[in-house]
């Protein structure tokens, strides 16, 4: 129900995105959804926390210390492509979701939380990473992975707009600046 939901949110927008889209996107009826929530703001809420957290994942997985130094900048760009190709409904929610926040204070207040989440573990795994390996990090922890999340949104937007102008080299060109390799 929470996939339905991200995608038809992403397509529809959220201000447009009634309750029966989704439920008829989900295959269940509209008692169905609110039987799991109750009311809109309050499954939106939980797909931001399930991109989030999926996001999370991914973002702390590429600094395994099992990956080379060398290694480490060209995966973040395959992850960042990843993402991209094959998240497009993700992608396009969180452009729905940060144009949305900024006309809506309760819809801000409901990203800050998963986003906080998301930094401070990128800034955990990318410290340990960099630890394991006896090599600083370039800046602090909290600086780094928003910095990172960052660039990592910034290109995956320019995908979504021009995927033939946008390569996933750039990605990884772009983050020299950050990532040994």
């Amino acid at each position: 129900m929470v996939e339905a939901a991200a995608a038809v949110f992403a397509e529809k927008g959220i201000a447009a995105t009634r309750i029966q889209d989704v439920a008829a996107t989900a295959g269940f009826t509209r008692g169905a959804v609110y039987s799991n929530f109750a009311d809109k703001a309050d499954l939106l809420a939980a797909v931001v926390d399930a991109t989030s957290d999926r996001m999370a994942v991914d973002g702390t997985t590429v600094f395994d210390p099992a990956v080379p130094p060398s290694a480490l900048r060209a995966g973040i760009g395959r992850l960042v492509a990843d993402w991209v190709r094959e998240l497009p409904v993700h992608r396009k929610l969180q452009l729905e979701l940060v144009a949305q926040a900024t006309r809506d204070e309760r819809l801000r207040a409901t990203l800050v939380e998963p986003r906080r989440r998301r930094r401070r573990a990128v800034a955990a795994a990318a410290t340990a990473y960099f630890d394991s390996r006896g090599m600083p990090l370039p800046l602090p922890a909290d600086t780094f992975a928003t910095t990172l999340l960052a660039v990592v949104n910034a290109f995956a937007i320019e995908l979504l707009i021009d995927p033939e102008g946008t390569t996933p080299t750039a990605v990884a060109d772009a983050l020299s600046v950050l990532v040994p390799g």
